[in-house]
């Protein structure tokens, strides 16, 4: 992902990082737990998002958030959001989970910008 960034317009890396997320989120959920039944948010965050999240990061899911520790993505002092792949990423995976299909995820905390940890928020 990191070596991508050279290749897009810097105008279209959070949309791309996004869009690659959701795909990549929703080809995870179908390989590894769509024969599942369908479950609420609460369930789907602590049953798909924190083991698919935890296979690429250190995370933690409290509530309806996840917290990410070390994201490759948002280096400390860059002053530079670019948790777009992990909201993508996360919307692709829990979509389909359960609920409305119409999940919502927004980073509102982020390490570039002095934060320990990057927090994802998943609505529905």
């Amino acid at each position: 992902m990191l070596d991508l960034r050279d290749q897009i317009a810097e105008d279209q890396w959070g949309v791309s990082l996004k869009f690659i997320g959701i795909r990549v989120g929703a080809w995870v959920y179908k390989r590894d737990y769509a024969l599942g039944g369908q479950l609420d948010l609460k369930s789907a965050m602590r049953h798909i998002a924190l083991p698919a999240m935890k296979t690429l990061l250190p995370t933690e899911a409290h509530d309806y958030a996840i917290h990410v520790k070390n994201n490759p993505f948002c280096m400390p002092g860059s002053r530079c959001r670019n948790g777009e792949f992990f909201c993508g990423f996360l919307q692709g995976l829990l979509q389909d989970s359960g609920g409305s299909g119409r999940v919502v995820v927004r980073e509102i905390e982020c390490r570039s910008e002095g934060q320990k940890e990057c927090v994802f928020e998943v609505v529905d």
